[in-house]
């Protein structure tokens, strides 16, 4: 609940579908538990800012500084993290992949990310249209990182 108070302190909505905070300094904000769909945070920074539960479904973090950030616990469901800083974040228990009731596979995009140093420790991820527990090969292919210092199962 916590989270929740302080993301609305901040002007953060705690439910959004389709807003737009791209470019702005978010530095440290909290927004655990939200539900964000389709959201742009692209070139938003993001440093230390908490995600702790959050459900984000087709929200795009392209070139966004998500350095330290925690998304513990997190559905990521079609989130883009193209080219973001994902250096030391928190992704522990999080899902980057979900089938849906379609029989259909949605998937995080990490291409290009740089995951040096994240926590990726219990996280599912797509592979072969499966969601599955990710490994160093299939998050060094994805992401294009040399996981220098990245905590994997």
């Amino acid at each position: 609940m916590i989270g929740l108070t302080l993301a609305v302190a901040l002007g953060l909505p705690t439910t959004c579908i389709g807003c737009d905070f791209a470019g702005r300094d978010l530095r440290g904000a909290n927004l655990a538990q939200v539900s964000y769909v389709g959201v742009d945070f692209t070139r938003t920074d993001l440093r230390d800012a908490t995600f702790r539960n959050a459900k984000l479904t087709g929200v795009d973090f392209t070139r966004a500084d998500l350095s330290r950030a925690n998304f513990e616990g997190g559905a990521l469901v079609g989130v883009d993290f193209s080219d973001a800083n994902l250096r030391d974040a928190d992704f522990r228990n999080s899902k980057l992949c979900q089938r849906g009731n379609d029989g259909r596979v949605a998937c995080a995009d990490l291409r290009g990310a740089d995951a040096r140093g994240a926590d990726f420790r219990g996280v599912l991820v797509c592979r072969n249209r499966e969601c599955e527990p990710i490994d160093a090969a299939t998050l060094r292919r994805a992401s294009k990182s040399d996981l220098y210092g990245a905590i994997l199962p």
